[in-house]
């Protein structure tokens, strides 16, 4: 088997990220080889997978986190 086979069968397509850097690389290689690609986050500009983002394009890091704003009312 080749590497991108052995990572295929080690991280399934729209498995999960893992926390350190190294093994996100192994699982980043095998979703490209599943067939996943990466969109940009509107907020940060970095480029995640499909299960890296939330359905309004905003990823992990920032999605529910980042601060509403809002207009002051004129009163």
């Amino acid at each position: 088997m080749t590497r991108k086979a052995d990572l295929m069968l080690d991280w399934p397509k729209g498995s999960p990220p893992p926390t350190n850097y190294a093994a996100w690389r192994d699982w980043s290689v095998a979703q490209h080889a599943h067939g996943l690609k990466q969109t940009q986050c509107k907020f940060c500009r970095l480029f995640r997978f499909p299960q890296e983002m939330d359905a309004d394009g905003e990823c992990w890091t920032h999605a529910g986190k980042v601060a509403q704003t809002s207009e002051k009312s004129h009163g």
